[in-house]
């Protein structure tokens, strides 16, 4: 497996990635990308900060944080995501341990990640990486299929 942060030459592989969390039905931001543009503003903006882990040349992971604006540039609002097959397996804390000293590095002393309450993996995998769940958005929405109420649950952790 190989870590690194993405280029633009990584812009048309991250948006296909992100087609496929669309077509799982993964209600996340990376799902609502509409264009491999989109995925090459990201990478070029200076407040986004993207990584990617491959193996055998296919993203298997990928993190956007995406930096607070002047006077919030201590924190990060941080998505992850996991290719299907490969969840359980520890893949985003094998990122995160490339992705922090950089996010350090660059003055970020907060992640922050916003988080459904219907997805128990993402949030036993934040709770696994020490961040700390500090509040919701109680009933932010009804789920489609089951006409139950989602929370938006908020996490941080201080780096």
């Amino acid at each position: 497996m190989n870590a690194s942060e993405a280029k633009a030459i990584d812009a048309q592989s991250i948006y296909e990635y992100c087609l496929q969390l669309k077509e799982e039905g993964a209600e996340m931001s990376f799902a609502e990308v509409q264009s491999v543009d989109e995925v090459k503003a990201w990478i070029e903006s200076p407040r986004e900060h993207i990584f990617i882990l491959r193996e055998a040349n296919h993203i298997i992971a990928l993190i956007k944080a995406s930096q607070g604006a002047r006077g919030r540039e201590h924190s990060v609002f941080m998505s992850a995501a996991v290719r299907k097959s490969r969840r359980g397996e520890g893949l985003v804390r094998t990122l995160s341990a490339y992705v922090y000293p950089i996010l350090r590095e660059r003055g970020v002393l907060i992640l922050r990640a916003y988080i459904y309450s219907n997805n128990h993996s993402s949030i036993n995998a934040v709770l696994k990486e020490g961040f700390s769940c500090t509040g919701a958005v109680h009933m932010h929405h009804r789920h489609s299929e089951t006409g139950q109420w989602i929370d938006d649950m908020i996490f941080h952790k201080h780096l």
